[in-house]
């Protein structure tokens, strides 16, 4: 079995960096998903005190 280590030795540098970007890119769309349930629930509870008010 070979570790981690000696794998990216062997690998192109072009593929580690290309693999960090998408690790990068889950986090970045992770984040997005969530700024995008906070608006709409801010949405949602502007318009009810909106309507009740």
């Amino acid at each position: 079995m070979t570790s981690d280590s000696s794998k990216m030795e062997r690998m192109d540098p072009k593929t580690v960096l290309a693999e960090e970007r998408t690790e990068m890119a889950t986090f970045r769309s992770g984040l997005a998903v969530e700024r995008t349930t906070l608006a709409w629930i801010r949405t949602t509870l502007g318009m009810t005190s909106f309507g009740l008010g």
